[in-house]
């Protein structure tokens, strides 16, 4: 994952990730796991979004739209979300028009 994480960052794409979990314990996950988040190249990630960084957790859009402010993009026709839940399909869905691979 990180390899096609790195992949499509060098291709100025961002890559963000949005979590369930608050960030007391993402952060510490994702540490485990060697990801480091940020826009540096030696990063995985350029931001994560945990259900602490928002009002309401999925289905609601929230956690999208944040990931949008974090990483400058504006249009959420330029958002591809990947999920394994019908709830992260859901919140894509009410995120606006935001495609999708489950």
């Amino acid at each position: 994952m990180a390899a096609a994480h790195a992949t499509l960052r060098s291709r100025g794409i961002k890559v963000a990730l949005t979590t369930g979990f608050d960030d007391d314990v993402a952060y510490p996950l994702l540490e485990s796991l060697s990801w480091g988040v940020g826009s540096g190249t030696e990063s995985t990630v350029d931001s994560v979004v945990a259900t602490s960084d928002v009002s309401e957790g999925r289905p609601a859009s929230c956690l999208i739209h944040r990931t949008m402010e974090k990483t400058g993009v504006h249009d959420v026709r330029k958002i591809l979300a990947a999920g394994d839940t019908g709830v992260d399909v859901q919140a894509g869905r009410n995120a606006g028009r935001v495609q999708w691979v489950f």
